[in-house]
């Protein structure tokens, strides 16, 4: 057993204790004591490490990211979303190789880790991706993730091939049978995938019985797209494709009222908010 001493220790039980000077146990994987130190505890160690004050608490976990995109930061972020998308973002990552964003999602655990951040939601464009590159960047770096291929309506791609497509990637993923790195259905949003592709991901969703990952109501021009398209709000049209009641996670959130949210309080969705780039963006 090891035991860590003179720690300040952060806890997540019912009433987030803090213990200050206190020792924490661990034997194999597993802490087997928190709290002020015992001597009992410090017999039975065979490693005492001294922290000298150091704090010790459960990791950060970031909800919605794109470890792929760190090298593309500064591209015209005076931009609205859809602008800097479409003009910008996905032009320059159709241009993506596995040496860039290999590069990328290393820098990205990299800067997480010193931000306390050990496990991580991300949702990464497939192009110029090689999973296992990232599998053992990922694996190396000791943290935990869902890392998932995002889907996109595109010209010249059926559903039935996108779907093929992703799929192919998602079982290579699932092929790792590792705890630490999963993944989900990753829609990209309402707005960039047809209702035939939004149906479809979700149907593959539930036949492997993982959760979906989709960007929803993230502008105000976001709800305006959907509602001209079919005649509903970003939500509602999820929900009619049978979306909050499959476990997912919604990214953003910031366009919906108060309706809407009392509605997915009684979901399976949870939101994951990213209130700097909602700030940076207005």
């Amino acid at each position: 057993m090891k035991v860590y001493q003179h720690v300040n220790i952060v806890t997540c039980d019912q009433d987030f204790h803090v213990y200050l000077d206190g020792i924490l146990a661990v034997k194999g994987s597993q802490i087997t004591y928190v709290g002020q130190e015992k001597q009992e505890i410090l017999d039975q160690a065979e490693q005492i490490i001294d922290y000298q004050g150091a704090w010790i608490m459960p990791g950060l976990v970031n909800c919605h990211t794109h470890s792929a995109m760190t090298g593309l930061r500064g591209i015209r972020d005076d931009s609205n979303l859809h602008e800097w998308l479409n003009d910008y973002i996905w032009p320059a990552e159709a241009e993506f190789t596995p040496d860039i964003t290999t590069k990328a999602v290393k820098e990205a655990l990299t800067e997480m880790l010193q931000s306390g951040i050990t496990t991580f939601n991300d949702m990464y464009n497939p192009n110029g991706v090689d999973i296992e590159r990232i599998y053992q960047a990922v694996k190396d770096s000791k943290m935990r993730c869902y890392f998932s291929p995002t889907l996109f309506s595109l010209e010249g791609e059926t559903t039935a091939e996108t779907i093929a497509r992703t799929r192919a990637i998602i079982e290579e993923i699932l092929g790792y049978e590792n705890p630490n790195f999963k993944v989900m259905v990753a829609p990209h949003s309402p707005y960039s995938c047809s209702r035939d592709l939004l149906a479809e991901s979700l149907g593959m969703a539930k036949e492997l019985n993982i959760p979906v990952h989709i960007h929803v109501a993230e502008t105000k021009e976001e709800s305006g797209i959907i509602l001209k398209r079919y005649g509903k709000r970003p939500l509602a049209f999820l929900e009619e494709l049978g979306y909050l009641e499959h476990p997912s996670v919604f990214a953003h959130g910031v366009e919906l009222n108060e309706r809407e949210i009392e509605r997915l309080a009684t979901s399976q969705v949870a939101i994951a908010h990213n209130p700097i780039i909602s700030a940076i963006s207005n």
